[in-house]
């Protein structure tokens, strides 16, 4: 059975155990160093299905944060993946700059399901406009 989106790998992404502080467990978080405009977007994905004979989350999100490097709370938006299936779903989440950033902008694939498995490919964070 193929399992990627595209090229020849993918990755499955499994919880086991305790959850975080806040309930969640963390699959993927990447980040890079950012010096920012304001106006400038951010856009955060990945392509998700349901592991093969493995339970799947009921909730999946993926998040943008933007961690500022003068120190603080991040900065995030995020948004809720549909149920998964069989099938590659693409998630996203947009993240657009109001003031000038220096820091470090993440993606983060997180469920609120403990003991899930999903299938991830081709995630990626890149700039959308300037």
């Amino acid at each position: 059975m193929e399992l990627q989106h595209a090229g020849t790998k993918a990755c499955r992404f499994c919880s086991v155990g305790d959850a975080g502080v806040d309930g969640s467990v963390t699959f993927f978080a990447n980040s890079v160093k950012v010096d920012a405009s304001a106006g400038t977007t951010y856009t955060a994905e990945a392509w998700v299905r349901a592991a093969p004979g493995m339970p799947a989350p009921s909730s999946l999100s993926v998040r943008i944060d933007l961690y500022p490097s003068s120190g603080g709370s991040s900065i995030g938006t995020g948004t809720n993946a549909p149920v998964l299936g069989d099938a590659y779903q693409r998630v996203s989440a947009l993240r657009i700059l109001d003031a000038p950033a220096q820091g470090k902008i993440q993606l983060t694939l997180r469920s609120e399901n403990l003991d899930s498995c999903f299938i991830v490919d081709d995630a990626a964070l890149y700039v959308v406009a300037k």
